[in-house]
């Protein structure tokens, strides 16, 4: 193999010999992974059992065996597939792949999750707090971006824009604004 080179997470681009190799998925950092074992293949080494993301890992255990299911398993889980965004990204992408569906329920119930394991990360509070508000719970929705702000202005962190926090702070004045005025917060964040 002369070349690998490794694109966003998502893609891998492999060069041998005149042959190019492309790997796309909807799925984080299985491109690579991909790539590395065909490579493997091609020099004739070994590669790794194929699995599926652990974002369908965690998904199909919850559906099986519950939340509490996958909170006993998550760090043993994290320490096998080390997730290149970090942890809490994983149930992040997983809470948003099903506020997507429309399954408010689930979404909630993992992120609220991700705010038990990461109770000082912006991102998780502000994901529970649109989920909330998807779901039409705006006094939730309340808390959750109180939480989002509030945990990185302690941190000192609050300077981004677009960040967790910074979009909770600002989702946090139109729930209050609509409230104020007496009207209904609008359905979407």
């Amino acid at each position: 193999v002369r070349e690998l080179v490794r694109l966003a997470p998502p893609v891998a681009h492999v060069v041998r010999d005149g042959l190019t190799l492309v790997i796309l998925s909807n799925y984080s950092n299985v491109a690579p992974e991909v790539a590395d074992d065909i490579v493997s293949i091609m020099i004739g080494g070994r590669y790794r059992e194929v699995r599926p993301p652990l974002t369908e890992k965690i998904y199909e255990t919850y559906q099986e065996s519950g939340i509490e299911s996958v909170k006993e398993s998550f760090a043993r889980w994290v320490e096998d597939y080390r997730p290149a965004g970090g942890p809490s990204n994983v149930l992040i992408t997983l809470g948003y792949e099903l506020l997507g569906k429309e399954r408010y329920a689930d979404a909630i119930a993992v992120f609220k999750l991700n705010t038990e394991l990461f109770p000082r990360d912006a991102n998780s509070w502000d994901s529970l707090g649109e989920a909330f508000w998807k779901s039409g719970d705006t006094q939730a929705a309340i808390e959750g971006y109180k939480k989002a702000v509030a945990s990185d202005k302690a941190k000192g962190w609050y300077t981004p824009v677009g960040s967790g926090a910074w979009n909770a702070d600002r989702l946090l004045g139109a729930l209050r604004s609509s409230l104020d005025a007496g009207s209904s917060p609008p359905l979407q964040p």
